[in-house]
């Protein structure tokens, strides 16, 4: 897992917690909802972030490994690539797409 990602992925869901609740209460919750997910939700975000890209690493590497004679260094270098850059285009894609900025 890159840091850099992840920790640009968490500042994203940090921001929408601020954001849905902005909406909620009609008013900019300022930083203090941003330390607010932090606190109740930083931890638990990472573990279940590092567990779910950890888990379909793992499934998409074994699925590679039966198509290519490659070895295994290069297909989970490769298999992560794929991983980092799927998520990274899904995740814009979504916060552009308004029916779907609940989901995120």
């Amino acid at each position: 897992m890159e840091l850099k990602r992840y920790m640009e992925r968490q500042v994203e869901a940090a921001k929408q917690h601020k954001w849905c609740l902005g909406v909620t209460t009609q008013r900019d919750p300022g930083e203090a909802a941003i330390r607010e997910w932090i606190r109740n939700h930083g931890e638990q975000y990472r573990k279940e972030y590092e567990a779910t890209y950890l888990r379909i690493t793992e499934e998409v590497f074994h699925e590679v490994k039966q198509l290519t004679p490659l070895d295994e260094d290069h297909l989970r270098m490769i298999t992560e690539y794929v991983i980092d850059a799927f998520l990274e285009k899904w995740i814009v894609d979504m916060s552009m797409d308004k029916a779907h900025a609940d989901e995120l």
